[in-house]
């Protein structure tokens, strides 16, 4: 049975959008320390935001390998139907050119 490309990209599709939700997660992270600043001047704020901006360099890295993911998802289940095609016409031939040479050689007796 040969890979389903489609179904593959499909599932790699959904990994692609969870980087996007990522992405939302981080700006709304990014609106929150924005107001943070703005309406509490305290020495904690400087350690919250400093807090935030660690966790949205954490969500933009597992957001960055989520792409990847998504990526290499796709490249590999089209790499694995070109084999799979591949072999499939190797097989073919290979069973086309022993009909051939065992039509000639029922001929030739």
């Amino acid at each position: 049975m040969k890979i389903d490309v489609q179904r593959e990209s499909g599932i790699a599709r959904e990994i692609g959008q969870h980087e996007v939700s990522l992405g939302a997660i981080k700006e709304n992270l990014e609106l929150y320390k924005e107001s943070l600043r703005k309406s509490w001047d305290a020495d904690e704020t400087i350690h919250m935001t400093h807090a935030m901006e660690l966790i949205q360099t954490s969500i933009g890295r597992v957001a960055s390998s989520l792409r990847a993911i998504e990526s290499d998802i796709i490249s590999t289940a089209n790499t694995i139907r070109q084999e799979e095609d591949a072999k499939e016409a190797a097989e073919i031939a290979a069973r086309e050119a022993a009909m051939k040479q065992l039509k000639n050689s029922s001929h030739t007796k």
